[in-house]
């Protein structure tokens, strides 16, 4: 079954970085599992003590396109998409000035379904 509601990152994956809150996921189908946050540093990018960044896996056992936002202080989600994530690789991002909550927000699908659309940056920014 097909799904689109939003659901707690703590139902679909391993998680254990400390800052990170509210964190929420969306599984654009079932039984994909998630990522998990494997690393993360304050303050080591763009000369800013708020920068935030982040070391993130398909903790998944299937290969899976995602998107993944991380929430700026003015309230605004940056994205990043990666296809074809192979189970248990590695990438990072990081947003230059962070608000009060380090926030998270990733889609997941299985690698190459192009019948289930990933939100805009725009239309996360409107609905998260």
């Amino acid at each position: 079954m097909k799904i689109l509601g939003v659901f707690l990152l703590a139902i679909f994956l391993s998680f254990n970085a400390k800052d990170v809150e509210q964190v929420k996921s969306n599984h654009i189908e079932d039984n994909l599992g998630g990522l998990c946050v494997k690393e993360e540093k304050f303050g080591d990018n763009c000369g800013n003590k708020n920068s935030y960044w982040i070391r993130i896996s398909n903790c998944s056992s299937s290969t899976i396109d995602a998107k993944y936002c991380l929430k700026k202080s003015n309230g605004k989600w940056t994205c990043w998409a990666n296809h074809n994530w192979k189970p248990s690789a590695t990438t990072t991002a990081y947003v230059c000035s962070r608000g009060s909550t380090t926030r998270l927000l990733y889609f997941t699908r299985a690698a190459g379904d192009w019948n289930h659309k990933f939100p805009t940056e725009k239309e996360v920014n409107e609905k998260y």
